[in-house]
């Protein structure tokens, strides 16, 4: 955690005497109760016992994350607001949406963070038990799953499937992993395509049943359960999340360098 706020202080040298002399916020640009504003929590909770001033998280969702991370460009480049999010309002939103104000140069990198692990969940009662499985099903009749929204992530790990294997999948967005595992429950949805950190919770409990990661390995908590690609499926979808500033050059310095940024260097 100390490296992460030494990086983030290299970014305001300006302020670098003084920082923080005043509580900091961290945006989470997706729903609370998310994978992604647990880990900002976590993140926060540690920078605030480090530094001895006030973080907190404030929530700013929609568009996939745009709109929180159109609020960190709009903010002061002084160290005091960072937001915690995954590439995909920077990487691919600017590429399908138009008009985001987004993209590799919008904000300055702090550093990487994690690996968000993508996957399929099922109720536990399925009668799928592996991803082949679900597959033949939705050759033959269409299976209806939610996922965080159209273009995130998530959402494109079922269409990696879709393009590797077959079948055919009726998408409802929701606002967070939470909402589709919850449809998934109450027998609404035939699957959800989540961070496979949120399910965790209703895993451990023997609600939900993950049928395979997304990720090139496999996931901590589920060691059991193969990759797609080890079930047969070349179906990859990474989903890296990191820390950003606003961008340098609105505080009257160089804007932050394009090659920095985390997943330019993801192959």
């Amino acid at each position: 955690m100390r490296i992460l706020l030494l990086l983030a202080l290299s970014l305001f040298p300006a302020v670098a005497g003084a920082w923080p002399d005043h509580p900091i916020t961290i945006i989470n640009p997706y729903a609370t109760g998310s994978s992604t504003d647990a880990t900002a929590r976590a993140l926060a909770e540690s920078f605030s016992a480090t530094l001895g001033q006030p973080v907190v998280v404030t929530s700013r969702e929609g568009g996939s994350g745009v709109v929180g991370l159109r609020a960190l460009v709009a903010s002061p480049a002084d160290g005091h607001t960072l937001a915690y999010s995954p590439l995909v309002p920077l990487a691919v939103q600017p590429h399908l949406v138009g008009n985001t104000g987004l993209g590799p140069d919008a904000v300055a990198p702090v550093c990487n963070v994690t690996e968000n692990i993508l996957g399929i969940m099922v109720h536990a009662d399925s009668l799928w038990h592996d991803l082949p499985a679900l597959v033949a099903e939705a050759k033959c009749r269409p299976l209806a799953f939610g996922s965080p929204g159209p273009n995130s992530a998530p959402y494109f790990g079922v269409h990696r499937i879709q393009v590797a294997a077959g079948g055919e999948y009726t998408h409802l967005p929701f606002r967070g992993d939470n909402a589709s595992l919850i449809e998934v429950l109450a027998g609404r949805l035939d699957f959800a395509a989540i961070v496979v950190a949120s399910g965790v919770p209703m895993a451990r409990v023997g609600q939900m049943r993950l049928l395979a990661s997304l990720s090139t390995r496999r996931h901590p908590g589920f060691l059991e359960v193969p990759t797609a690609k080890e079930q047969g499926i070349e179906a990859v979808q990474l989903s890296y999340a990191g820390l950003f500033a606003p961008p340098r050059h609105a505080g009257g310095g160089a804007g932050p360098s394009g090659g920095s940024l985390p997943y330019r260097h993801r192959k």
